[in-house]
């Protein structure tokens, strides 16, 4: 595990990491990431299931470390490998428990209950909601800037030059904008923007 840093420098950001240092702990989490997916990967662990016991792990070291610390600091690659190697075991044990369950009182278990099928808007509904949203907007800007980006199809440079604002600018209106929108929306128990 130790081919990103030798064991002096995760010595040194586990002791920052104790110390309380942010910025230790984002780069030890960088350091360990990648051997420890490597690791999993070499064990034949499902790819699905590797990242959820990277992470699983990573928060386990970096909570021993905060509280506690290690006495050996120049082991912490290793006391990460055996931690990797009990989160792998416990995962399995968890899986083999829940299939054991499966196999014996799985024909017990009901099939959940069918939920009553959602209310979906038409084309027209929904059009006509919009257009009554935004003409509700409390800034003459955001009804401005909705219609003509989305209804009329005028393109972001165009808009730009009209609002005379940067592009970056525009996305920033155009997201608050958005966002009031979806609130009216929301009221209106449209949940998704088209």
């Amino acid at each position: 595990m130790g081919e990103d840093g030798g064991a002096q420098e995760l010595a040194s950001l586990a002791a920052a990491v104790h110390g309380g240092q942010r910025a230790a702990e984002e780069e030890l989490v960088r350091r360990l990431t990648r051997p420890l997916r490597m690791m999993f990967r070499m064990r034949r662990v499902p790819a699905v299931q590797i990242d959820d016991l990277v992470q699983e792990t990573l928060m386990i070291v970096l909570r021993r470390l905060r509280s506690e610390g290690l006495q050996d600091l120049e082991a912490l690659q290793a006391f990460t490998e055996a931690t990797a190697m009990n989160v792998m075991i416990g995962e399995f044990r968890k899986q083999s428990r829940r299939q054991e369950l499966l196999d014996k009182h799985g024909e017990m278990l009901e099939p959940a209950p069918e939920l009553p099928p959602e209310h979906v808007l038409t084309h027209h509904e929904l059009t006509g909601a919009v257009r009554q949203s935004v003409s509700e907007l409390k800034q003459a800007r955001d009804q401005q800037l909705l219609r003509e980006y989305y209804l009329n199809d005028i393109d972001k440079p165009q808009l730009c030059a009209q609002m005379s604002v940067s592009a970056a600018h525009f996305d920033r209106i155009l997201f608050n904008a958005r966002e009031r929108l979806r609130a009216l929306l929301s009221r209106r128990g449209v949940q998704e923007l088209p």
